[in-house]
């Protein structure tokens, strides 16, 4: 009986590893080729001269991911990324919001994959952190809950559940993973230009913090391999979705992380976010989502 459920776990594992050879080899077809945007996928008009909002590095041109949504702040350039769950709920980065009073907070839900989506914009009326978070260049159990004012519009065809739990270790390098993101492009320090459509970029998952490094990852974090060249999440991307996709496809199954923080090698002192992308595992925090979902 032992000899039959392994021999089951080796199919398994080879069955999902050759889907997810096709379905990366699919990502490089022309199928997700960059479309040819006027004046090419970047646009001056997006270019801010400081800190400000959220990157994707060497991403590519994403399809649409309706639960991706924009957290804006009042008066201010920054935005974060945030993931629609339900009708009133959204889930974000604790980073992002820790310091802000919610007057200040509105919610940007739009098809971001288009060049002129239709907008629609809720006020945030609740805002819940997690009692441990601790702010920091690598903030610890970074997650905020927020609450909209009216019922999102079409949430119903938005909303991405949580998925069920940990991944099994088996799997890490077997399934595929994905993040998106509307921010700069650009590695260089102090220049930030910005895509007009949102950005999209896959992982595989990994139990240690560096590439060529035994330093094992946190608890609380989701440590990533990008499976495009070179590709991570910076500086205000935090609070973007990090979701699996179902077995042999590109369709997003489950919510499985929220994008919390990417590192720096030392050695490119020019250089940002090129040393890894670090997601918020909402498997640690299941029960407390489900019990302020039900609460508030």
């Amino acid at each position: 009986m032992n000899f039959i459920n392994r021999s089951r776990k080796v199919y398994f594992c080879l069955l999902c590893l050759l889907q997810v050879c096709t379905t990366f080899t699919r990502i490089q077809t022309s199928m997700y080729k960059p479309k040819n945007y006027p004046n090419g996928i970047f646009s001056s008009n997006y270019f801010l001269g400081k800190k400000s909002t959220s990157l994707i590095i060497n991403g590519i041109n994403s399809p649409p991911r309706r639960f991706y949504a924009k957290l804006n702040f009042y008066k201010m350039l920054n935005f974060c990324g945030a993931a629609i769950i339900s009708r009133r709920f959204v889930l974000t980065s604790a980073q992002c919001v820790h310091h802000f009073p919610i007057e200040g907070l509105t919610l940007e839900v739009a098809d971001f994959s288009k060049l002129k989506p239709t907008k629609s914009i809720y006020r945030i009326v609740e805002k819940i952190l997690s009692a441990t978070f601790s702010p920091s260049n690598q903030p610890l159990m970074d997650l905020a809950i927020l609450k909209t004012g009216r019922p999102i519009w079409g949430a119903a065809g938005r909303g991405l559940p949580l998925c069920p739990g940990p991944l099994p270790e088996i799997f890490h390098r077997l399934t595929l993973f994905g993040t998106c993101g509307m921010g700069s492009l650009i590695t260089a320090k102090r220049s930030y230009s910005f895509p007009i459509v949102l950005q999209e970029t896959f992982f595989s998952l990994s139990n240690f913090k560096y590439r060529n490094n035994s330093e094992a990852c946190r608890a609380d974090n989701i440590c990533t391999v990008p499976l495009l060249e070179s590709s991570n999440i910076c500086f205000m991307d935090q609070g973007g979705p990090l979701y699996k996709f179902k077995c042999g496809t590109l369709e997003p199954e489950c919510l499985y992380g929220i994008a919390s923080y990417s590192m720096d090698r030392f050695d490119t002192p020019n250089r940002v976010c090129n040393n890894g992308s670090f997601f918020v595992d909402l498997s640690v925090f299941s029960q407390w989502i489900q019990y302020h979902l039900i609460n508030s």
